[in-house]
Protein backbone atom coordinates (compact mmCIF):
# COMPACT_ATOMS: atom_id res chain seq x y z
CA UNK A 1 0.00 0.00 0.00
CA UNK A 2 1.37 3.42 -0.92
CA UNK A 3 2.17 5.72 1.96
CA UNK A 4 -0.18 8.46 0.76
CA UNK A 5 -3.09 6.01 0.56
CA UNK A 6 -2.32 4.60 4.00
CA UNK A 7 -2.15 8.10 5.47
CA UNK A 8 -5.46 9.04 3.86
CA UNK A 9 -7.16 5.88 5.16
CA UNK A 10 -6.07 6.50 8.76
CA UNK A 11 -6.94 10.19 8.52
CA UNK A 12 -10.48 9.47 7.29
CA UNK A 13 -11.12 6.24 9.21
CA UNK A 14 -13.10 7.62 12.15
CA UNK A 15 -15.34 9.73 9.93
CA UNK A 16 -15.75 6.87 7.48
CA UNK A 17 -16.87 4.27 10.02
CA UNK A 18 -18.83 6.75 12.13
CA UNK A 19 -20.83 8.13 9.23
CA UNK A 20 -21.59 4.65 7.89
CA UNK A 21 -22.81 3.41 11.27
CA UNK A 22 -24.93 6.51 11.79
CA UNK A 23 -26.47 6.09 8.32
CA UNK A 24 -27.19 2.42 8.98
CA UNK A 25 -29.53 3.18 11.88
CA UNK A 26 -32.22 4.41 9.51
CA UNK A 27 -31.20 2.92 6.19
CA UNK A 28 -29.99 -0.66 6.62
CA UNK A 29 -32.07 -3.33 4.92
CA UNK A 30 -34.01 -5.96 6.85
CA UNK A 31 -33.41 -9.61 5.97
CA UNK A 32 -34.17 -12.76 7.99
CA UNK A 33 -30.50 -13.78 8.07
CA UNK A 34 -29.73 -10.49 9.78
CA UNK A 35 -32.00 -11.46 12.66
CA UNK A 36 -29.87 -14.43 13.74
CA UNK A 37 -26.35 -15.20 14.91
CA UNK A 38 -26.65 -18.94 14.33
CA UNK A 39 -23.53 -19.90 12.32
CA UNK A 40 -25.46 -22.58 10.40
CA UNK A 41 -28.19 -20.16 9.35
CA UNK A 42 -25.58 -17.59 8.35
CA UNK A 43 -23.62 -20.14 6.33
CA UNK A 44 -26.74 -21.22 4.44
CA UNK A 45 -27.71 -17.62 3.72
CA UNK A 46 -24.27 -16.80 2.35
CA UNK A 47 -24.19 -19.86 0.11
CA UNK A 48 -27.64 -19.01 -1.24
CA UNK A 49 -26.76 -15.33 -1.72
CA UNK A 50 -23.73 -16.03 -3.88
CA UNK A 51 -24.25 -14.20 -7.19
CA UNK A 52 -27.94 -13.87 -6.32
CA UNK A 53 -30.15 -10.92 -5.38
CA UNK A 54 -31.11 -10.83 -1.72
CA UNK A 55 -34.77 -10.27 -2.55
CA UNK A 56 -34.81 -13.56 -4.46
CA UNK A 57 -33.27 -15.49 -1.57
CA UNK A 58 -35.65 -14.60 1.26
CA UNK A 59 -38.41 -17.14 0.52
CA UNK A 60 -35.93 -19.87 -0.45
CA UNK A 61 -33.90 -19.27 2.71
CA UNK A 62 -36.93 -19.63 4.97
CA UNK A 63 -38.12 -22.81 3.24
CA UNK A 64 -34.60 -24.25 3.28
CA UNK A 65 -34.28 -23.86 7.05
CA UNK A 66 -37.71 -25.39 7.57
CA UNK A 67 -36.64 -28.44 5.58
CA UNK A 68 -33.07 -28.60 6.89
CA UNK A 69 -32.99 -26.86 10.31
CA UNK A 70 -29.49 -28.05 11.22
CA UNK A 71 -26.26 -29.31 9.70
CA UNK A 72 -26.94 -32.94 10.60
CA UNK A 73 -30.22 -33.12 8.70
CA UNK A 74 -28.70 -31.28 5.76
CA UNK A 75 -25.81 -33.75 5.57
CA UNK A 76 -28.30 -36.63 5.52
CA UNK A 77 -30.56 -34.97 2.94
CA UNK A 78 -30.50 -35.74 -0.75
CA UNK A 79 -29.06 -33.49 -3.43
CA UNK A 80 -32.39 -33.81 -5.24
CA UNK A 81 -34.26 -32.33 -2.27
CA UNK A 82 -31.78 -29.47 -2.12
CA UNK A 83 -32.09 -28.85 -5.86
CA UNK A 84 -35.87 -28.62 -5.62
CA UNK A 85 -35.66 -26.10 -2.78
CA UNK A 86 -33.18 -23.76 -4.45
CA UNK A 87 -34.05 -24.29 -8.11
CA UNK A 88 -35.41 -20.75 -8.52
CA UNK A 89 -32.01 -19.28 -7.65
CA UNK A 90 -30.18 -20.94 -10.54
CA UNK A 91 -26.61 -22.26 -10.35
CA UNK A 92 -27.49 -25.95 -10.14
CA UNK A 93 -23.97 -26.80 -8.95
CA UNK A 94 -24.74 -24.94 -5.73
CA UNK A 95 -26.77 -27.93 -4.49
CA UNK A 96 -23.80 -30.28 -4.67
CA UNK A 97 -21.58 -27.73 -2.95
CA UNK A 98 -24.02 -27.18 -0.08
CA UNK A 99 -24.38 -30.93 0.44
CA UNK A 100 -20.61 -31.46 0.34
CA UNK A 101 -19.95 -28.70 2.87
CA UNK A 102 -22.52 -30.14 5.27
CA UNK A 103 -21.09 -33.65 5.01
CA UNK A 104 -17.56 -32.39 5.63
CA UNK A 105 -18.58 -30.47 8.74
CA UNK A 106 -20.46 -33.43 10.18
CA UNK A 107 -17.65 -35.87 9.40
CA UNK A 108 -14.62 -33.79 10.39
CA UNK A 109 -15.90 -31.27 12.91
CA UNK A 110 -18.47 -33.04 15.05
CA UNK A 111 -21.40 -31.17 13.49
CA UNK A 112 -19.91 -27.88 14.71
CA UNK A 113 -19.18 -25.19 12.14
CA UNK A 114 -15.58 -24.01 12.69
CA UNK A 115 -14.94 -20.35 13.44
CA UNK A 116 -11.39 -20.02 12.10
CA UNK A 117 -10.42 -18.75 8.67
CA UNK A 118 -8.19 -21.69 7.77
CA UNK A 119 -10.71 -24.38 8.69
CA UNK A 120 -13.58 -22.61 6.95
CA UNK A 121 -11.51 -22.05 3.80
CA UNK A 122 -10.63 -25.73 3.82
CA UNK A 123 -14.33 -26.64 3.99
CA UNK A 124 -15.90 -24.05 1.72
CA UNK A 125 -13.08 -23.45 -0.74
CA UNK A 126 -9.81 -21.55 -0.98
CA UNK A 127 -11.39 -18.85 -3.13
CA UNK A 128 -14.29 -18.22 -0.76
CA UNK A 129 -12.82 -15.64 1.62
CA UNK A 130 -15.91 -13.44 1.35
CA UNK A 131 -18.20 -16.29 2.47
CA UNK A 132 -15.75 -17.33 5.18
CA UNK A 133 -15.47 -13.82 6.61
CA UNK A 134 -19.23 -13.33 6.43
CA UNK A 135 -19.68 -16.47 8.53
CA UNK A 136 -17.01 -15.34 10.99
CA UNK A 137 -18.48 -11.86 11.31
CA UNK A 138 -22.22 -12.51 11.24
CA UNK A 139 -22.16 -15.97 12.81
CA UNK A 140 -19.33 -15.65 15.34
CA UNK A 141 -19.20 -11.86 15.86
CA UNK A 142 -15.53 -11.67 14.87
CA UNK A 143 -13.84 -8.40 13.88
CA UNK A 144 -13.17 -9.18 10.23
CA UNK A 145 -13.71 -7.32 6.96
CA UNK A 146 -15.88 -8.22 4.03
CA UNK A 147 -14.89 -7.23 0.51
CA UNK A 148 -17.07 -7.51 -2.59
CA UNK A 149 -17.80 -5.31 -5.63
CA UNK A 150 -19.87 -2.92 -3.51
CA UNK A 151 -17.20 -2.47 -0.85
CA UNK A 152 -14.51 -2.18 -3.53
CA UNK A 153 -16.41 0.61 -5.27
CA UNK A 154 -16.92 2.59 -2.06
CA UNK A 155 -13.27 2.37 -1.02
CA UNK A 156 -12.05 3.24 -4.50
CA UNK A 157 -14.17 6.36 -4.58
CA UNK A 158 -13.64 7.59 -1.03
CA UNK A 159 -9.87 7.02 -0.94
CA UNK A 160 -8.91 7.17 -4.65
CA UNK A 161 -7.67 3.58 -4.58
CA UNK A 162 -7.14 1.55 -7.73
CA UNK A 163 -7.58 -2.07 -6.71
CA UNK A 164 -7.13 -3.35 -10.25
CA UNK A 165 -8.56 -6.57 -11.67
CA UNK A 166 -9.69 -9.47 -9.49
CA UNK A 167 -9.35 -7.31 -6.40
CA UNK A 168 -11.18 -9.84 -4.20
CA UNK A 169 -8.37 -12.33 -4.84
CA UNK A 170 -5.65 -10.01 -3.55
CA UNK A 171 -4.76 -9.98 0.14
CA UNK A 172 -3.77 -6.32 -0.22
CA UNK A 173 -7.43 -5.50 -0.90
CA UNK A 174 -8.57 -7.39 2.19
CA UNK A 175 -5.84 -5.74 4.27
CA UNK A 176 -7.09 -2.28 3.30
CA UNK A 177 -10.68 -3.22 4.11
CA UNK A 178 -9.54 -4.67 7.43
CA UNK A 179 -7.92 -1.42 8.54
CA UNK A 180 -11.31 0.30 8.41
CA UNK A 181 -13.27 -2.24 10.46
CA UNK A 182 -14.35 -0.59 13.74
CA UNK A 183 -13.77 -2.12 17.18
CA UNK A 184 -17.51 -2.26 17.90
CA UNK A 185 -20.70 -2.79 15.86
CA UNK A 186 -18.81 -4.79 13.25
CA UNK A 187 -21.88 -6.60 11.95
CA UNK A 188 -23.81 -3.37 11.49
CA UNK A 189 -20.81 -1.76 9.81
CA UNK A 190 -20.35 -4.58 7.29
CA UNK A 191 -24.07 -4.76 6.54
CA UNK A 192 -24.16 -1.01 6.04
CA UNK A 193 -21.27 -1.11 3.57
CA UNK A 194 -23.18 -3.65 1.46
CA UNK A 195 -26.39 -1.62 1.66
CA UNK A 196 -24.66 1.65 0.82
CA UNK A 197 -23.03 0.15 -2.25
CA UNK A 198 -26.30 -1.29 -3.49
CA UNK A 199 -28.54 1.72 -2.88
CA UNK A 200 -26.39 4.88 -2.88
CA UNK A 201 -22.82 4.36 -4.06
CA UNK A 202 -24.00 2.45 -7.11
CA UNK A 203 -21.97 1.51 -10.16
CA UNK A 204 -23.83 3.96 -12.38
CA UNK A 205 -25.47 7.22 -11.35
CA UNK A 206 -24.28 7.19 -7.71
CA UNK A 207 -26.40 9.33 -5.39
CA UNK A 208 -23.54 11.41 -4.03
CA UNK A 209 -25.87 14.16 -2.79
CA UNK A 210 -27.43 11.85 -0.18
CA UNK A 211 -24.36 9.74 0.61
CA UNK A 212 -23.20 9.82 4.25
CA UNK A 213 -19.60 9.82 3.01
CA UNK A 214 -19.90 12.78 0.64
CA UNK A 215 -17.89 15.14 2.87
CA UNK A 216 -14.83 12.84 2.90
CA UNK A 217 -15.16 11.17 -0.52
CA UNK A 218 -12.59 12.04 -3.18
CA UNK A 219 -14.99 11.05 -5.96
CA UNK A 220 -17.87 13.12 -4.58
CA UNK A 221 -15.63 16.19 -4.32
CA UNK A 222 -15.20 16.13 -8.10
CA UNK A 223 -18.88 15.63 -8.97
CA UNK A 224 -20.77 17.90 -6.57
Amino acid sequence: MKDDIREKIFRKKNSFTGNILKWSKKNSSKYPWRETSNPYDIMISEMLLRRTRASSVITVYNKFLERFPDISRLAKGSIKDIEVLIKSLGMKSRSTRIKSVAETIVKNHGEQIPSTELKLLDIIGKGSLYTVNAIRCFGFNQKVAIFDVNVKRILERVFSIDFGKDAHKKMSSWNIASILVPEKNVKQYNWALLDLGKSVCTGTNPKCNICPLKTICDYASTTM
